[in-house]
């Protein structure tokens, strides 16, 4: 590895992310086999993701000597992520598996105090600010998605509405010309029966008939004529939606920071961006993406 790539390693989220993942998708499960079948994708995800702290960790201590601030901020990220996680030795069934995941808790901690004895009193306090700037990166990310999605959705409600009931009316523009050819149907066999057999008074039968054929094409005209707008308008809605997150979640995301608006959550986010590239390098952001 050369340059950052250590760092962003140690900051990688993903494996962190598949084990949450799994754990719920576990949690979710109704049958036997299907519990089962999770906890066995539970069980691989989190021998994968002790595994990747495990050589994080080790690959930050190379780096101790040489940027002793950034290993402190990549092991106590560790540390953080580890005990967040809610793993414990017990968590694992296999004795090698127990182990493993405890030299690996022994050896974050070994690596932090380590390189907490190179720092000076305001090197900790920035590496404080960006420990919990790095935890707060991936919340303000799905912030800005989800207040943008809201947001987007409530701007076009209004013509989303009027769109909607503009097919609406469409749909019952359609039934009505289908009504009205089988009206006309009937009513042009009635006249030309009539009109057979009494021809002069009943002329006003065809004219009728050629009133509802007109007025059957009329209608199915405007009921088949396309509208631009609807499909993606539609498109776009179903987008946002994607984008909102549980209340739980949001709730969380309020708790923290406040009901913001989505330019007030990419200030934040973008603050501490900009704090953090001159310690982490630029582009380290893309390594705490959870979605």
């Amino acid at each position: 590895m050369s340059g950052w790539d250590w760092l962003h390693a140690g900051l990688e989220i993903a494996s962190f992310a598949e084990a949450q993942q799994a754990q719920r998708n576990m949690l979710g499960m109704e049958t036997t086999i299907a519990i089962e079948n999770a906890r066995r994708a539970w069980l691989e995800a989190i021998k994968k993701f002790t595994f990747d702290i495990s050589r994080d960790v080790q690959l930050a201590e190379e780096q101790i000597k040489a940027f002793p601030q950034q290993v402190y901020i990549v092991s106590k990220s560790l540390e953080w992520r580890l005990t967040t996680s809610g793993l414990s030795a017990d968590s694992f069934p296999d004795f090698q598996d127990k182990e493993y995941f405890l030299k690996t808790h022994k050896k974050i901690l070994e690596v932090i105090e380590k390189s907490k004895k190179k720092l000076t009193t305001s090197q900790l306090q920035e590496a404080s600010t960006s420990i919990e700037y790095l935890s707060e990166i991936p919340m303000l990310q799905r912030a800005i998605s989800a207040k943008s999605a809201q947001e987007s959705l409530k701007n076009t409600e209004e013509s989303w509405k009027k769109t909607v009931g503009l097919k609406s009316k469409k749909q019952l523009f359609t039934m009505l010309g289908m009504l009205g050819t089988v009206i006309s149907c009937l009513a042009c066999g009635g006249s030309m029966n009539v009109l057979a057999e009494e021809p002069s008074p009943l002329y006003i039968f065809p004219i009728i008939s050629i009133a509802l054929v007109i007025g059957t094409i009329t209608l199915f005209s405007r009921g088949r004529k396309p509208d631009p707008e609807y499909m993606p308008l539609k498109e776009r809605r179903e987008a946002w939606t994607k984008q909102l997150m549980p209340q739980e979640n949001w709730n969380e995301i309020v708790s923290t920071f406040g009901d913001l608006s989505s330019k007030q959550f990419q200030a934040l986010y973008e603050k501490r961006i900009a704090f953090l590239n001159p310690i982490l390098g630029g582009g380290f952001q893309e390594y705490l993406t959870t979605y």
